[in-house]
């Protein structure tokens, strides 16, 4: 199975995507211009989305988020492949803030008790609620080295004295 439909034969040119995921029936990957979910069993392709994830996508519930690689933040229903929203997250930092848009980049995301964190490089967190509204932005007291690792509702990472931090 191609998911990389170009026509460009070079082996240089190799398929590019975020890493795969599998949740409950589905298998969901990103090439480097779609969003592919996929029946785990069959192998059937479900639906193609025109749009690829910067970084991997997650799971949740029946839901599919997304940062995709214009800096969008994107809730796919599973089931049916609706997209529920897909707000571009540099507007809304900029709405939330009262400044001017500036272009943001994301080093990971995830879901803690039921909200959505964007971690940022530049060591801020984007608290977003599950149906897309920017409620935080929080800044961390020093760089995050690692990515975050959850344990009893807690976000735990390495810092950037290489001690581990704990996210409030």
């Amino acid at each position: 199975l191609n998911l990389n439909q170009s026509i460009n034969l070079n082996t240089s040119n190799q398929f590019l995507g975020s890493e795969i995921i599998n949740h409950k029936e589905f298998v969901i990957t990103s090439s480097e211009k779609f969003t592919y979910v996929i029946d785990s069993s069959s192998g059937v392709i479900m639906y193609k989305k025109e749009f690829s994830s910067k970084i991997k996508p997650v799971a949740f519930g029946k839901y599919l988020f997304l940062l995709t690689k214009n800096d969008f933040l994107v809730c796919l229903d599973l089931d049916v492949g609706k997209i529920l929203y897909s707000y571009d997250v540099n507007d809304r930092i900029a709405e939330f803030l009262g400044t001017k848009k500036k272009k943001v980049k994301f080093k990971n995301f995830m879901i803690v008790n039921s909200q959505i964190f964007i971690f940022l490089n530049n060591s801020y967190i984007l608290k977003f609620s599950i149906d897309g509204k920017l409620k935080k932005i929080e800044k961390l007291p020093t760089r995050l080295l690692s990515n975050p690792i959850i344990l009893d509702k807690s976000i735990f990472y390495a810092d950037s004295n290489h001690k581990l931090s704990i996210v409030d």
